[in-house]
């Protein structure tokens, strides 16, 4: 029989502090190099995750597309009964196997036992003691290992130990949540720790015990019938020589009968005294005999018969052990792995569906890629090119799917999850998708109209980043010694420190202090990242650590001219307001579908919550006051078609109001819309523009004495000097020179040329210099297009 090898310590994740993971790659296609064998590659992740949410967008049927996740099923492998076997233990709690708990057996003290037998009583003794430790293999019961994968299950699982892999998760991924308790698991590994314990301990020992009894018990009972022996044959010597003796004196006695005398009375008298006497020894020494060789016989038959019921319960116990083996031999798997704390995360896909309020789960398995010539068609929008890895992953993907669906403990985890981990929603996992989409697009198998149909599905959902602000990460004192401290210093070119400024290191986002500093521990690699800063240009940089030693790292970003400044303001506010439509329009079909249940949904409650937001309102109390108060949420998203053309034209001139500054006269914004076709006047357009003004979409109207209407899309923020020459500039059709001003207004030539240096540095006047005539500033936003 095998001796099961075994670490000391035998690990779940949920308990271990640093256990080796393995992370195989979602997807993999075959490979094969010429003149060698096939080989697995991975398959890039942008691939993957478009082919999923693509997949998903298709599988809709009427249902609202809510969340994907993309989760990891934790497997713990446990070290079994042969060097690199292991058992499969997921960490969910989805599957569950039986197995028998052998409780603890001390061989080191039965052999002590055996040691120290003196006596026949010390050997009976030693013999029921060992037999009562062995009650705790004959009386093992099979018990339930939650989580433990059976023979079916297992192999198909383990193929994924020898994938492609990468060395961590990814940022946007979740680790599927338990639906047992962290005790109910680490208990289920105890039972085969312990069992396997108790295996290696006693396997092979048993049947030395059992040999060792029996030398014994022969012994000892060859020892009792030696000493007995010198007894029992004077005794025998004894009961023959009084027997004889009393057949001699019966002779005797029947011949003294026949003679009749006083003297021979007298001799029968000690003859009949002498026989009693030998009966009487006789007697004794042949109870006395009796009583040894029963004692002799029960010890014997005492020492015997425990060897024989010892021997039955070792074969029996070794019977159960070998069951054992075998049963862990089926359930376990081979991998190239050494035994430790290991774990293995299989991928799984989770999307969320919903109808009418009710949630639908899918869940997507690991996959291959398989090479095909089908192209997209007229009838076929979309060729998913991926096939599950194997029908044991099929099978778990179906023992997820209805586990999340049917445990409510279960499904409400998932859902949590999804309000952080929505790949939908988490910018980072969108530009992945959005790149995968265009790449399946190129590729022939996906259509230009289905990824512009996910595009504004994403676009509708509210964007969120996964965000891991440090200032100063303190490390374990293990880790100092591997890592190199780095300080990052953020300014503008005068050197001015740049507070709040973005450095983006991958998945890490790091903000700059008041000084512009940034502070973190990093290991020795080379690093690529981004600065960002409102009112600052992007600034890309890379560096290498190659030794532990603390770095200063400056970085000086550029600032944007205010005309920059002013179309970056322009993009986003167009961007916001066709973000607010789209998510509008989304929430509104969703309430067509959903009704009241809406409020109650969390994708859609946090789409809800960040409108409400950015329109001005608390979004918790409000939606609190709509679930008590029927109609207004259809009244907040029913869209007026008019108005909401309106404001969309509106946007359109607040983009091209980038070449005037950000400024548009009021009677320019009525013309314009004229001559799109709208039907309107000053009350309808100025309404709109005050309610685009509250959602913080517009700057709003601008006053100014003198001066017509005029239309701010962004903040001009001008002094009194500027405004007086944008009031005197108004009067004149949206031209003046510095003799105009000075004539006009009666200020000194220097003071002009401050105010019009500061218009033309705002981008709301253009200077027109000529060497014949005086300088002109024009001043685009208050000129119609005639002039």
């Amino acid at each position: 029989m095998k001796r099961i090898l075994i670490a000391s310590t035998l690990g779940v994740p949920t308990t271990v502090n640093n256990p080796k993971r393995i992370i195989p790659a979602a997807v993999t296609r075959k490979l094969r190099l010429a003149g060698g064998p096939p080989m697995e590659q991975a398959v890039p992740e942008d691939y993957y995750l478009a082919s999923m949410t693509i997949r998903a967008m298709e599988q809709r049927d009427g249902r609202t597309l809510e969340f994907i996740l993309k989760t990891y099923l934790p497997v713990a492998l446990v070290p079994t009964t042969s060097p690199r076997k292991f058992c499969l233990v997921e960490q969910v709690g989805m599957t569950s196997e039986t197995l028998r708990f052998i409780d603890r057996f001390d061989l080191d003290t039965a052999n002590r036992l055996i040691d120290e037998v003196a006596t026949s009583d010390d050997l009976v003794r030693c013999i029921d003691s060992i037999r009562a430790q062995l009650g705790c293999i004959l009386d093992s019961v099979d018990v339930p290992i939650v989580g433990l994968l059976n023979g079916l299950l297992a192999p198909g699982v383990s193929k994924f130990i020898d994938r492609p892999s990468r060395e961590t998760a990814e940022d946007y991924s979740a680790t599927l949540p338990s639906i047992v308790s962290s005790e109910d698991l680490e208990g289920g590994m105890k039972v085969i720790r312990d069992s396997i314990d108790v295996f290696n301990d006693i396997i092979g020992g048993l049947s030395n015990i059992s040999k060792r009894i029996h030398v014994l018990v022969e012994r000892t009972v060859s020892e009792l019938e030696g000493e007995a022996g010198p007894t029992l044959s004077r005794l025998d010597r004894r009961i023959e020589s009084l027997e004889k003796q009393i057949e001699q004196l019966e002779s005797r006695r029947l011949i003294a009968r026949a003679v009749v005398s006083s003297d021979e009375k007298k001799r029968k008298h000690e003859l009949m005294k002498t026989l009693e006497a030998r009966r009487a020894a006789l007697k004794r020494d042949l109870e006395k005999r009796s009583r040894i060789s029963e004692d002799l016989d029960r010890a014997a038959r005492v020492l015997l018969t425990g060897s024989e019921n010892l021997r039955s319960d070792i074969d029996q116990a070794e019977k159960i052990l070998q069951r054992f083996e075998r049963d862990v031999d089926s359930l376990s798997v081979s991998a190239a792995v050494e035994s430790g704390d290991v774990s293995l995360l299989i991928p799984f896909i989770v999307v969320g569906f919903s109808r009418k309020g009710v949630f639908e789960m899918e869940v997507y398995p690991p996959s291959h890629l398989v090479s095909s010539n089908v192209k997209v068609g007229r009838r076929r929008n979309f060729v998913d090119n991926l096939t599950s890895a194997s029908h044991s992953i099929d099978a778990l993907s179906s023992l997820l799917k209805d586990q999340i669906n049917s445990d409510v403990t279960m499904r409400k985890k998932i859902r949590d999850l999804s309000a952080r981990n929505n790949l939908l929603s988490l910018k980072s996992s969108r530009k992945i998708i959005l790149e995968g989409a265009r790449f399946l697009v190129g590729d022939g198998v996906l259509k230009q109209e289905v990824l512009d149909e996910l595009e504004n599905l994403i676009a509708g959902i509210p964007e969120s980043k996964i965000r891991k602000r440090l200032r100063h990460r303190t490390l374990a004192a293990g880790d100092k010694e591997s890592v190199c401290r780095v300080r990052f210093h953020v300014h503008d070119e005068s050197g001015k420190p740049v507070e709040g400024a973005e450095l983006e290191l991958g998945a890490l986002v790091l903000e700059s202090d008041s000084r512009g500093m940034v502070e973190v521990s990093l290991p020795k690699s080379n690093y690529e990242g981004v600065a960002r800063a409102r009112g600052f240009f992007d600034k890309d940089f890379e560096f290498t650590i190659d030794s532990t030693d603390a770095i200063m790292i400056p970085l000086t970003l550029r600032s944007l001219s205010h005309e920059d400044r002013i179309a970056a303001k322009l993009d986003e506010l167009v961007e916001r307001a066709r973000r607010h439509d789209l998510i509008r329009e989304r929430l509104r079909k969703a309430f067509e579908e959903q009704g009241q249940t809406l409020l109650s949904i969390p994708a859609y409650r946090s789409a809800l919550s960040e409108l409400l937001t950015e329109l001005g309102s608390e979004p918790e109390s409000w939606i609190a006051q709509a679930k008590k108060q029927q109609g207004m949420v259809k009244s907040f998203l029913k869209r007026d078609d008019r108005r909401y053309g309106l404001r969309r034209d509106i946007l359109h001139l607040a983009e091209e109001s980038k070449q005037t500054g950000g400024i548009t006269r009021l009677s320019e914004v009525l013309v314009r819309l004229d001559d799109l076709g709208w039907e309107t006047d000053n009350d309808e357009v100025e309404s709109i523009l005050h309610e685009m003004a509250r959602e913080g979409l517009i700057q709003g109207i601008k006053r100014i004495e003198g001066v017509p209407l005029l239309v701010e899309f962004v903040p001009v923020a001008l002094t009194d000097d500027p405004q007086l020459v944008l009031a005197l500039a108004a009067r004149q059709e949206g031209m003046v020179t510095i003799e105009d001003v000075v004539v006009e207004l009666e200020w000194t030539e220097e003071r002009v040329r401050n105010a019009l240096d500061m218009l033309v540095e705002t981008g709301v006047a253009k200077e027109q210099k000529s060497y014949s005539k005086s300088t002109r500033y024009w001043f685009p936003g208050l000129r119609g297009r005639d002039k």
